[in-house]
């Protein structure tokens, strides 16, 4: 026994490695296409030979949904600038005080007075209403397709699935109508009219979106809390413009967000391909059909989360296919109108 403990030698089990994230998402979405457990697929078997253990089927669910999840929200363009809270329902109600006003200078002729506590002023307590909705995307895989050729389909799929959700998740904060099977409202629809205009045949400058920061009204005042959001083709008119700030001249001290592309006045400029292409028109009120840039004022919106991504799989025998859904929830609301939408749109016109 002295011997073997002075010994030098590794006894430790030569078959306890290492597992990839890359194998285990591999093995949680095999085994939920296919409908068996982790331990009971092919590529499940070969694992467990590889590390001699039973694998933890339960904890590699959870990160791959965790970390699938986030892949998702590294994709995102608008929510990562909004506040984000967490829901455990998907209904959630927030107080809020927006009230507007002004304390009382008092003289001195009214010390000792009933003036001596300046004017009355009542709470103006409100309530909104944030909700989380089911965003969902789903693949099929038909009965023929074997474990092997599903291992080669599956990064396929699954970046698909991430793609779609991130899509439908920024469309749905820019243009979102609010209304039945596009339930949430977006920053173009809360926009409502403008009073900046950029025509067609015209590039959009830097001078145009200082502009649309001015439609703000005092919620533009602080750059900081100040984000523009353009389409393509306002992106690439401010590369026209030299007095435009591209992420190279902003330097390394710049807070970079997915999709930014440069500054104006320390305010951020992102560009999403989710805002409509040049579309003249002659309705400048709430519609999404011709926006080419967004101010924001980010403070002012606020996005909930009720549920992390999930996925589930169906046997649908009649097609002779498996079904694999992702879904979440989440939703984004205004939380005040007190100073202002919080929210402008550069529209065109023709």
């Amino acid at each position: 026994m002295d011997a073997i403990q002075k010994s030098k030698m590794n006894f430790q089990d030569a078959k306890q490695v290492e597992i990839s994230y890359a194998d285990k998402e591999k093995a949680v979405i095999l085994s939920r296409i296919t409908g068996k457990s982790i331990n009971d697929t092919k590529f499940g078997r070969q694992l467990a030979e590889k590390t001699g253990a039973h694998l933890p089927s339960a904890t590699w669910e959870l990160e791959v949904s965790m970390a699938m999840e986030a892949e998702v929200r590294r994709k995102l363009i608008v929510a990562p600038l909004l506040r984000n809270v967490t829901m455990q329902t998907n209904v959630m109600t927030i107080p809020v005080n927006p009230e507007a006003g002004y304390a009382t200078w008092v003289t001195n002729a009214q010390f000792g007075s009933s003036n001596s506590s300046g004017s009355n002023a009542t709470h103006q307590l409100k309530e909104i209403t944030l909700n989380a909705y089911k965003v969902a995307t789903n693949e099929y895989m038909a009965y023929e397709e074997e474990e092997d050729s599903l291992i080669a389909l599956m990064p396929i799929v699954r970046d698909a699935m991430v793609r779609r959700t991130a899509r439908a998740i920024d469309k749905a904060f820019l243009l979102g109508a609010g209304s039945g099977s596009d339930p949430v409202k977006g920053l173009g629809v809360y926009a409502g009219v403008s009073s900046t205009t950029g025509a067609v045949a015209t590039p959009n400058t830097v001078a145009k979106l200082r502009s649309l920061r001015k439609d703000l009204g005092a919620l533009g005042l602080d750059p900081n809390e100040v984000t523009f959001i353009v389409n393509t083709d306002t992106y690439y008119d401010l590369l026209e413009d030299t007095t435009f700030q591209t992420m190279n001249q902003v330097g390394v001290q710049a807070t970079l967000l997915t999709g930014q592309i440069g500054s104006i006045g320390n305010s951020p400029v992102l560009v999403s391909a989710e805002l409509p292409s040049k579309t003249s028109g002659t309705n400048l009120a709430a519609t999404t059909s011709n926006i080419g840039a967004l101010a924001v004022y980010t403070p002012n919106f606020i996005v909930g989360n009720q549920r992390g991504l999930r996925m589930d799989t169906q046997e649908l025998v009649e097609t002779q296919r498996r079904v694999l859904v992702a879904s979440l929830r989440t939703g984004m609301t205004q939380i005040s109108t007190n100073l202002g939408a919080g929210v402008a749109a550069l529209r065109y016109t023709a």
